[in-house]
């Protein structure tokens, strides 16, 4: 929560903060500030989250994050005993964005699609395709996550 106003401050139009961080800030006070300023406020979860610990909050954000991998660093392969999560979150939340994020690529954002997901981050699988060309790595994701 020390950090979301200067985000703000430098043109953030969307803050997303982790759940699982609730013993270092209040969440719902910090959802209120970030829509309190006009902006998107979103909660992430880590693949181990259970979905409870976002229920309670459904009716204060704009937006979920579900993480597909340990958040941490870049590179890592996709978690698949996330989909479940994706799938029930879309059930209770159906007109909320669900973005994706980690080891998303044209098979396991395809996945995530099917399971409910509406946004996905893609970053190795978009910077390390084959063809070099982002244009076309970008344009094989959305083909595939589209249908």
């Amino acid at each position: 929560e020390r950090y979301v106003e200067r985000f703000i401050d430098a043109g953030a139009d969307h803050v997303i903060v982790h759940v699982e961080h609730e013993a270092k800030h209040d969440v719902a006070w910090t959802l209120q500030l970030i829509r309190g300023r006009s902006r998107k406020a979103g909660l992430a979860l880590n693949p181990a989250t259970p979905i409870e610990r976002v229920l309670p909050f459904l009716g204060e954000v704009d937006e979920l994050l579900v993480m597909t991998v340990n958040p941490g660093f870049g590179g890592q392969a996709f978690l698949p005993e996330v989909l479940p999560k994706i799938r029930e979150l879309r059930k209770r939340a159906p007109r909320l964005p669900i973005i994706v994020d980690g080891g998303i690529n044209p098979t396991t954002g395809r996945q995530c699609a099917e399971a409910g997901a509406n946004v996905f981050v893609a970053g190795n699988s978009l910077f390390k395709h084959s063809s070099l060309d982002l244009t076309a790595a970008i344009d094989e994701l959305r083909k595939n996550v589209t249908g």
